[in-house]
């Protein structure tokens, strides 16, 4: 009887050096085709990625409030909201989705209160509670 995962696993064995290749020119042939794509399409792509750009502020605004929390100020007059992980857990950058499904563990600051609290966590040891009771903010 003809084994269909034996034989897949043999073929690859045998062709490992060869699909190597084939990878890393479908590499460089694809940075190629997204450079020239890029330009062609640049008003296009900046344009969607505006919109984009403004539909997660929306988001932002609606799930995490108006205002810093630190200094209170607005959203508005904040150039890069930022949304600090408080508990430290890695994430990913910039996905929306995971910031909806995980948002009692952001909050928002604006550029100067978070770096001021990466000094307290880093440098200073200190944890979001400890920052947040001993009012160092």
């Amino acid at each position: 009887m003809f084994n269909s995962k034996e034989y897949h696993k043999q073929w690859y064995q045998r062709n490992k050096e060869r699909l190597k290749k084939l990878r890393l020119k479908n590499v460089e042939n694809r940075r190629i085709w997204a450079k020239g794509y890029y330009y062609k399409n640049k008003d296009k792509i900046r344009a969607y990625q505006k919109e984009w750009k403004e539909k997660r502020r929306e988001l932002i605004i609606k799930i995490f409030g108006n205002n810093c929390l630190i200094c209170k100020k607005d959203i508005n007059e904040i150039t890069k909201p930022i949304l600090h992980e408080i508990y430290g857990n890695p994430h990913p950058r910039g996905s929306s989705r995971y910031f909806i499904y995980h948002s009692d563990d952001f909050i928002l600051l604006c550029s100067r209160c978070h770096d001021f609290v990466h000094f307290c966590m880093q440098y200073l040891k200190m944890t979001w509670q400890e920052i947040k009771e001993r009012k160092v903010i």
